[in-house]
């Protein structure tokens, strides 16, 4: 079975890797300050190269309270409007826009300076509390962790170009991530990181999904797995699968593997959901016990992924 998954996993990262391309490349600047005892995210960014668009919408999670958005091109804060017709947000983000001095359109300056602030639940114990549902786009904080993707969660400025139905959800980024109660930090596109406090750089279009937390790091010949449940010999057997597979489709393809490829197994915030997604150069499996990545070396497992 775990053979069967990393094949099929290995080709979607792929087809992440490979799939159509942003035609401009926005750079995220600025700090994020977390506590994942407190659920809280206090976020400074500049998002700046962004592309000439008229019709447009910058989705932002829909926890977050906007302190201010500013033009960076002339130096003051702009005033904002939300879009209430952004049916492709599926609810966890809001939708702004900047409408122009006549009210008739918008405009997008080329760097917007984003200050917003946010405070989640943080489940400990779903024994007993817990959240009904947990989905790719929360934000969730499950005690000793914050697990966000990019795109759906929206934890930062993600630009949407409404013509075309092209998402900017990959950008450079030259960010610092503080945490005061973590030992370990993580955005997709860099290693991660041990400590409190993190620095991360990338001119590669990434999509950023974090986790960041109290959790133990094994590293397997460049493949990472964040927080494992599963022993040091099931990590050998599963981190040497898969780099395997990875010399496999890079001789067949010729397409090299940029980033290391990074498993990371966390807990939901909700009592019965169990679930994968990809975002390269990340796989993230959310589940307990038999749901976690120990659950790929159970023959008598029905599990589909």
């Amino acid at each position: 079975m775990i053979k069967s998954f990393l094949a099929g996993t290995i080709i979607l990262i792929l087809f992440f890797q490979t799939a159509k391309s942003q035609d401009s490349i926005p750079l995220l600047k600025g700090k994020v300050t977390i506590s994942i005892t407190r659920g809280t995210m206090d976020c400074d960014f500049t998002l700046s190269s962004l592309p000439r668009i008229e019709d447009y919408v910058i989705r932002i999670n829909s926890g977050m309270n906007i302190l201010y958005f500013k033009n960076m091109d002339a130096g003051n804060l702009i005033y904002f409007d939300k879009s209430f017709s952004d049916t492709l947000s599926s609810g966890e983000s809001n939708a702004y826009y900047f409408p122009n001095n006549k009210r008739n359109g918008k405009f997008l300056p080329h760097a917007i300076q984003f200050r917003y602030v946010g405070m989640y639940p943080v489940v400990k114990d779903t024994l007993k509390e817990y959240s009904v549902e947990d989905w790719k786009g929360n934000i969730a904080f499950n005690g000793y962790s914050v697990r966000t993707d990019g795109r759906q969660s929206a934890w930062y400025p993600v630009l949407y170009d409404v013509k075309r139905d092209l998402v900017y959800e990959k950008v450079r980024c030259d960010i610092e991530v503080v945490c005061a109660d973590c030992n370990t930090i993580y955005v997709s596109g860099n290693l991660p990181v041990k400590g409190t406090t993190a620095s991360f750089k990338n001119d590669v279009a990434t999509q950023l999904t974090m986790f960041s937390g109290k959790y133990k790091v094994a590293n397997v010949d460049g493949t990472y797995f964040l927080n494992p449940d599963i022993n040091d010999k099931q990590l050998k057997e599963f981190g040497g699968m898969t780099n395997s597979f990875k010399k496999f489709y890079e001789e067949k393809t010729g397409i090299p593997y940029k980033d290391a490829i990074t498993y990371i197994q966390t807990t939901p915030t909700s009592k019965y959901n169990a679930w994968m997604f990809v975002s390269y150069p990340t796989i993230v499996n959310i589940g307990y016990g038999k749901y976690g990545l120990i659950s790929f070396f159970d023959k008598k497992n029905k599990r589909l992924v």
